[in-house]
């Protein structure tokens, strides 16, 4: 039996009886507060995703004489490759303990992983990861980009450079009424933009309407946003708005408010519209954005700008994305599917993809929280949970 193989032996997927061991794994290797910790996170994340497909969660352990040394886990989504489905997941929480590490714990974890998707993606993998999933065969589509739309005089002094903080009063009244001509234009085409409490089944035409479209891109539809955002753990911190053309529903998108780098910031979780649509509706955002007093209006996104534009046009400037790395296994796909899925420009990843979210906007921890514990690495969830209580077993 090799080296691998042997390593293999005490891998296998989580069971409810191991989540005593996973408490304390977690406890071990994260700081107090982080989100890995919280059981309605997990048990909402892996438990209840609906693409699951009665397999149980995509979670696998390293384990030894009954103490975990060593996870893989995973978010399953149907990913649309040119109109078809392929069984896909989002590679999370790779983390392995110090005394287990360099011994390919990791390599033979995330294999395992791998096998069981036709495709894999991966975001935020630090250089070590990054390395490693290369040499599994991993192909690197470069980073996921950054948009920064300032919104008041502090967000645009926080985009310009030193040299350049004297222009900021200037800018400020030529960004507003670059909102504005959008917003006329928008009034023009008969665009609207309305508030709603939760997803409903309509939700199903736009994505009829428009999964088509764009080349690669997850599945959006009503029981997919009702899982991600209406049965989350605290729902209220999502704001849901539709965007209509007279009377017909055509798109919509998710923004939260919260605080990042000492500003005030709404974030654009998730959107879909036709790819025509796109600048009107994150015009819209700034609209609501600049209501709620943000400073700013920040996403992490791939518009797929070859269908959508840029937006540029809007005044959103692009920032560093360097930590957003973006990797992805195609598996056994034919030539044509590896051609697709190898070019980042035609994918569409928002923010409510894989787990950038919570790496993006961070709860806030209690300061008697902050004490200890080892920093997360490799393609790893960074965010934490205002309140976290310990998993365990029911």
């Amino acid at each position: 039996m090799g080296y691998r193989d042997r390593i293999r032996q005490h891998i296998r997927r989580l069971r409810e009886e191991d989540l005593p061991a996973l408490r304390d794994f977690l406890r071990r290797e994260y700081r107090p507060g982080a989100i890995h910790g919280d059981e309605r996170h997990h048990r909402w994340l892996f438990d209840g995703n609906p693409d699951n497909n009665g397999e149980g969660p995509q979670y696998w352990i390293y384990q030894k004489d009954g103490v975990i040394h060593g996870q893989q886990a995973g978010i399953p989504f149907a990913l649309f490759v040119d109109g078809q489905a392929r069984r896909a997941s989002w590679a999370i929480n790779l983390k392995v303990s110090p005394a287990y590490q360099m011994r390919g714990v990791g390599a033979v974890l995330n294999d395992v992983y791998v096998r069981s998707n036709h495709v894999t993606a991966a975001i935020n993998l630090t250089d070590a990861a990054r390395s490693a999933f290369l040499r599994s065969g991993w192909r690197s589509l470069g980073t996921v980009p950054k948009y920064v739309r300032p919104l008041s005089p502090a967000g645009i002094r926080a985009g310009l450079p030193d040299a350049l903080q004297g222009f900021a009063p200037a800018l400020y009244p030529f960004l507003v009424a670059l909102e504005g001509a959008w917003r006329g234009y928008a009034r023009l085409r008969r665009f609207r933009f309305e508030p709603v409490a939760a997803f409903d089944s309509r939700i199903d035409r736009i994505w009829e309407d428009v999964s088509a479209v764009f080349p690669v891109m997850g599945r959006r539809d009503h029981v997919r946003l009702r899982w991600r955002f209406d049965e989350a753990p605290d729902p209220g911190r999502y704001h849901r708005f539709y965007l209509y053309r007279g009377s017909r529903l055509t798109g919509y998108t998710v923004l939260r408010f919260g605080e990042r780098n000492g500003r005030r910031v709404a974030v654009v979780v998730d959107l879909l519209c036709p790819p025509s649509q796109l600048r009107i509706l994150f015009a819209f955002c700034l609209r609501e954005a600049r209501h709620a007093g943000a400073d700013d209006l920040q996403t992490v996104i791939c518009p797929c700008p070859k269908r959508t534009g840029s937006l540029l046009w809007l005044g959103f400037l692009q920032r560093d994305s360097s930590e957003y790395r973006f990797m992805v296994h195609e598996g056994e796909e034919d030539a044509a599917t590896r051609s697709l899925l190898g070019d980042r420009d035609n994918w569409f990843v928002t923010m409510a993809d894989c787990d950038l979210e919570w790496m993006f906007l961070r709860e806030e921890v209690r300061p008697e929280q902050q004490t200890g514990g080892r920093e997360s690495g490799g393609q790893e969830s960074s965010g934490e949970a205002a309140t976290a209580p310990p998993l365990h077993a029911p």
